[in-house]
C-alpha cells in the first residue's frame, strides 16, 4: 500500500494537471470569445459605414432636388427622430 506521503504527492500532482488544464481550456475560450466579439464588432461597423453611406446619398437628393440646406435636412432628422419618439411613447400608454 502507498505511503500517506506518496498519496499526498499524487494528489498535489493531479491537482496541479487539473489546474493547468482548466488554465488552458480558459485561454482557449477567451481566445476564441475575442475572435467572434471581433467578428461581430467589424460586421457592426461595415453596416455602420453601409447606413452612414445611404444617409449622405439620401442627403445629397434632396439638395439636389429640393434645395434645402444640410442645416435644413439635419433639423427635419432631428424632428423625424423626436416625432418617432413621441410615437412610442404614446403606444405605451395605450
Amino acid at each position: 500500500s502507498p505511503s500517506p506521503e506518496a498519496l499526498a504527492a499524487a494528489r498535489e500532482e493531479g491537482r496541479k494537471e487539473a489546474i493547468a488544464e482548466m488554465a488552458k481550456k480558459m485561454e482557449e475560450s477567451e481566445a476564441e470569445a475575442e475572435a467572434t466579439h471581433e467578428g461581430e464588432l467589424n460586421d457592426l461597423l461595415v453596416c455602420l459605414g453601409q447606413e452612414e453611406s445611404k444617409k449622405e446619398a439620401l442627403y445629397a437628393r434632396l439638395l439636389e432636388k429640393h434645395g434645402e440646406t444640410e442645416a435644413d435636412l439635419d433639423t427635419l432628422l432631428v424632428e423625424c427622430v423626436a416625432d418617432d419618439g413621441d410615437d412610442e411613447d404614446e403606444e405605451e400608454e395605450e
